[in-house]
């Protein structure tokens, strides 16, 4: 099946204890890993400016839109965690533009892209999946969010959304209760919760001592979608294996 991976590439600049990294980061950075890493058919399709290929030189299958600044991120570290804001916006994408797939995965840092178009990709039997985490940023401010009033009328058309406890506040219920009779995943304090179809289980884990958490989510969302749709394995199943490939990730960061 071929996938196509509609995610923002951002430019991170990491600060922690008055000390600023400068690292390749967004989620079509992280999910590209991961399925470069299962070895998927994929692509990547992100605005990034030609300067920046250096730090995203591990990628393949970009299909790079050329832009005169790539997003970045300002990401503050501390002991609750990580909390970010945009201080270089990404470009409007054409998505009337968007190239032909079995699956598509949508996960940006803001709106940079229009969700009209997916009516049209399902219509086509493709499968969507979204991460609701840029329709709910408030990128002016840290780790500040927004409400999502539209939610619902997009939900209709994916079959797995992903969002955690904190975004679902911002999603309104008649949403959420909609996106139940989905695939619903949601990244808890220590534990994720899925909802298939109005049923729901849920797996606890074990949190890792690391130094940062940033983009734990999207390797999450990626190799869940890696092992429940392309190996059809079980929801439970698909949901330990992630987790344990989520902690290795995390373990990297030590």
């Amino acid at each position: 099946m071929k996938i196509l991976v509609v995610g923002t590439l951002t430019v991170d600049k990491i600060i922690k204890e008055d000390k600023i990294m400068i690292k390749a980061g967004g989620p079509g950075f992280f999910i590209s890993k991961v399925f470069s890493e299962f070895n998927l058919n994929y692509s990547l399709i992100s605005f990034l400016n030609p300067k920046n290929k250096n730090l995203f030189k591990q990628l393949k299958n970009l299909i790079m839109i050329e832009t005169q600044e790539t997003p970045e991120i300002l990401i503050r570290i501390n002991e609750d965690g990580e909390e970010g804001k945009i201080i270089s916006f990404p470009k409007k994408y054409d998505t009337s533009q968007i190239p032909l797939a079995d699956i598509y995965i949508i996960s940006t840092v803001f709106e940079e892209v229009s969700l009209d178009v997916i009516k049209e990709l399902k219509s086509r039997g493709a499968i969507i999946c979204l991460d609701v985490q840029g329709f709910v940023r408030n990128p002016h401010v840290f780790g500040s969010k927004k409400m999502w009033d539209q939610a619902k009328e997009y939900f209709i058309y994916c079959d797995i959304i992903r969002t955690n406890k904190k975004e679902l506040e911002y999603i309104p219920k008649e949403a959420v209760e909609l996106a139940k009779t989905k695939l619903l995943l949601i990244s808890k304090n220590d534990k994720i919760v899925v909802y298939h179809k109005n049923n729901m289980v849920g797996v606890h884990f074990n949190k890792i001592n690391c130094y940062d958490t940033i983009g734990a989510g999207d390797t999450f969302f990626a190799s869940f979608i890696n092992f429940y749709l392309i190996n059809k394995e079980t929801i439970m199943d698909s949901l330990k294996k992630s987790i344990n490939f989520v902690n290795n990730f995390l373990k990297t960061k030590k």
